[in-house]
């Protein structure tokens, strides 16, 4: 069965610009933002309209404030006084929305496209074909949180919700009352029924003709004769009522990734000097800087070397933590990857860009804290990468699934990037130990009374160990639908020299395990 994932980004023009103003390093409209921390200046994009200039966008005060969509530029001043009026750019907007599904089809599903809005709306969101995707993420609640957080670590504002249709999901990620909405394959419609009729992406027209008619729900507009709908709305309430609830096809459009970059050097000698090969690397790789668009930098790429006369030739793979456009940075990463082959000399090199993202630049403060750390942290990962291998160089990504052994996952920390997962309250320092043992060490435990808290406990080779405080205990619970039932009741105690450790007690069986140690 087909499902679904929608992500819709709330006031999306408004976001687009004040990302791409902090990434070039300004505020929108050239106004440094407060001094004292408070919000941004508020921002309205405007467009030509039939009687001049109107509002094409606005932020939320400005909406607090009673300007809307359409309302003549004129008359902003008079509702917001201190709004920065910067043009529309839905050229600008679509370019933004495609290098977000790029890089969404790189870490949620290969099929990401545009989402359908409606007719009298531009695109603000995108929607994801994720159907056998689920159990990749440890199920569709979690897969869709983290398509919320992904989007979060781009600096934006999203909601998502996973459906067996976009339609529902576009429905439910824009109108619904949660963040991250997941509307099961066997769930009934009554969720889908209380949304406003605006949920079913129909032409403003419509929409007052069915406000007049006193029509305001989705289950108001579905209520109505289906037979009479053609004569008395046209094809296009029929239509979206189909898509809404899944009879209707509406396949997801994937949005074609970025043309790769390509830099090709032929010689009539092979340099078999290193230093002759790295001073034509460089030069490759300044020629591929700069055929890229402006603003984006190289995030994977990958050199080819064929050698002089026979033999196999060998490929070189290069990846970042995060885009860069400098080419020193470039030619110390490739460095490290050929120490680690054995290159022949080489008539031939290809180098190929196969991924490229919008440059992310950090504006700095009159402390310092201007992503001084973030790029610390990049060069640390791609040096360690590059010497002991991408795959030996792991981040931990959380799952959301709360057996402690599966609630994250280990991913390459250049597949990862630098992406800010919100650490789950579980995982708060005291709660969670810094050491997982697997599997678990069987340990025998005594307690006062029956499922009460262990004062002693015997570790095999180490003999009896004292536990003077103990804490919890905390009951951790598997789903039905997760496989074999797994119920624990987990304890944090501390031993008489000091040591913290992790126990838990499986309730299915009555034996009692030790699972962690704290730091």
């Amino acid at each position: 069965m087909t499902r679904v994932l929608c992500l819709w980004l709330p006031d999306w023009p408004v976001q687009r610009v004040r990302r791409d103003a902090a990434a070039d390093g300004a505020e929108v409209g050239s106004s440094p933002v407060p001094a004292d921390g408070s919000s941004r200046p508020p921002l309205v994009l405007y467009r030509s309209g039939r009687r001049g200039k109107e509002v094409a966008a606005c932020c939320r005060a400005c909406r607090r404030a009673g300007v809307r969509v359409g309302t003549p530029l004129a008359e902003v001043p008079l509702c917001v006084p201190d709004a920065l009026c910067e043009e529309h750019d839905p050229a600008a907007d679509r370019a933004a929305l495609a290098d977000l599904a790029d890089l969404f089809s790189r870490r949620l599903s290969p099929r990401v496209g545009l989402a359908d809005a409606g007719e009298d709306d531009e695109p603000c969101g995108l929607a994801a074909d994720v159907t056998g995707c689920g159990h990749l993420f440890n199920g569709e609640r979690a897969l869709t949180r983290f398509a919320v957080r992904l989007a979060r670590g781009e600096g934006l504002a999203a909601r998502a919700a996973t459906a067996g249709c976009a339609g529902a999901a576009w429905g439910l990620a824009r109108f619904g009352p949660d963040r991250a909405a997941v509307l099961g394959e066997n769930e009934d419609d009554g969720r889908l029924l209380t949304l406003p009729a605006a949920a079913l992406r129909l032409p403003a027209k419509l929409l007052r003709t069915l406000r007049e008619l006193g029509v305001t729900t989705v289950g108001g507009v579905r209520a109505l004769p289906r037979a009479s709908l053609p004569s008395r709305f046209g094809p296009a309430v029929a239509e979206r009522l189909d898509q809404f609830f899944g009879g209707g096809a509406e396949p997801v459009e994937p949005v074609r990734p970025p043309a790769p970059v390509v830099a090709t050097w032929e010689g009539e000698h092979a340099p078999a000097a290193r230093d002759a090969v790295g001073r034509v690397c460089d030069r490759l790789l300044a020629d591929a800087l700069a055929r890229l668009p402006v603003g984006r930098g190289v995030r994977e790429a990958t050199f080819v070397f064929t050698p002089d006369g026979r033999g196999p030739e060998v490929t070189v793979p290069l990846a970042t933590a995060r885009p860069t456009a400098e080419a020193g940075r470039l030619s110390k990463l490739l460095t490290l990857r050929l120490d680690r082959h054995k290159l022949p000399p080489p008539r031939r090199v290809v180098l190929t860009v196969t991924a490229h993202e919008r440059l992310r630049v950090s504006r700095g403060t009159l402390f310092g804290d201007g992503g001084e750390g973030e790029g610390e942290l990049a060069d640390l990962i791609e040096t360690l990468s590059g010497r002991l291998g991408a795959d030996r160089v792991c981040v931990a990504e959380p799952t959301g699934d709360p057996l402690p052994e599966r609630s994250f996952r280990l991913v390459p920390a250049l597949t990862a990037g630098l992406a800010d997962y919100p650490v789950p309250s579980e995982w708060l320092p005291g709660t969670r130990p810094a050491t997982l043992l697997d599997p678990p060490e069987p340990v025998r435990v005594l307690s006062l009374v029956p499922d009460g808290p262990p004062f002693r406990l015997t570790r095999r080779g180490r003999g009896k160990i004292d536990l003077p405080a103990v804490w919890g205990p905390e009951r951790i619970e598997s789903g039905w639908w997760d496989g074999p039932d797994v119920r624990r009741d987990y304890w944090r105690a501390e031993t008489e020299s000091g040591e913290r450790i992790w126990l838990f007690r499986d309730l299915r069986t009555g034996k009692w395990f030790l699972h962690g140690l704290f730091a």
